[in-house]
């Protein structure tokens, strides 16, 4: 079960990479898998942004990363991709 915290620290470890460079997986059934790769834009109360090179930014919900094993976000850091879950057990 999600804890209030677990949010929090979720967000906060987004809204701390705002700027840095991002890799959003994910599964939306039926055979279509998505990878996104780009830089976090923003992030709100209840969801965050990422936007790839020329296109669109597409918007995710944070409880969608915490509940759903479909969706899964890593971020770069000095050209290693980290799992914000990693990060979130780093501090």
């Amino acid at each position: 079960m999600i804890e209030k915290k677990d949010i929090h620290e979720l967000r906060d470890v987004i809204k701390n990479s705002v700027g840095k460079k991002a890799l959003l997986h994910g599964n939306e059934g039926r055979n279509r898998i998505f990878n996104i790769e780009g830089t976090i834009v923003d992030a709100k109360d209840d969801f965050f942004a990422i936007k790839p090179d020329g296109l669109c930014r597409r918007t995710q919900q944070y409880k969608d990363i915490l509940t759903n094993d479909s969706v899964e976000l890593s971020i770069y850091n000095n050209d290693n991709l980290t799992s914000v879950f990693d990060i979130m057990k780093q501090k």
